[in-house]
């Protein structure tokens, strides 16, 4: 048991040495009736400390670049607004929400969009509906 923990501490620091440190440390000490017998104060979550990495945050600079860049090919509204008010081959219709979407990225012009929601709530139906209207509008492919 102390092999392992030893083990798992030396992992822990050596990833530690390698990263970037997000969370800032604390501005001020706390009183001592509002520390954990560790020191650590009650007012940050145990284990919070956020890390990344350079690469990490390269990768997240380029994915913010091509949002930001709106030389991208769009749909018309026009098609995406009939292929919504159709069903797809199953017969399932987009909801007012998925619509809503569906029009923001096709006309966006953005190189990169992002569709975000829980499951179940319609993002593969959106998206086929998405590529509907592109192969309308573009041609299959």
């Amino acid at each position: 048991m102390q092999d392992r923990e030893a083990i798992v501490a030396m992992v822990a620091d050596a990833a530690e040495l390698v990263s970037l440190r997000l969370t800032p440390p604390e501005l001020a000490a706390s009183p001592v009736v509002f520390r954990r017998p560790d020191g650590t104060s009650v007012f940050r979550p145990k284990s919070s400390t956020v890390f990344t990495s350079e690469s990490q945050l390269a990768a997240e600079d380029r994915l913010l670049e091509r949002a930001a860049n709106l030389a991208g090919p769009t749909v018309a509204l026009a098609t995406v607004e009939k292929i919504t008010r159709r069903p797809d081959a199953d017969g399932r219709m987009l909801g007012d929400d998925q619509a809503d979407a569906l029009i923001r990225i096709a006309v966006s012009g953005r190189m990169l969009d992002l569709l975000v929601g829980p499951a179940g709530a319609g993002k593969t139906t959106a998206m086929n509906a998405l590529r509907r209207a592109w192969e309308a509008e573009h041609g299959t492919g």
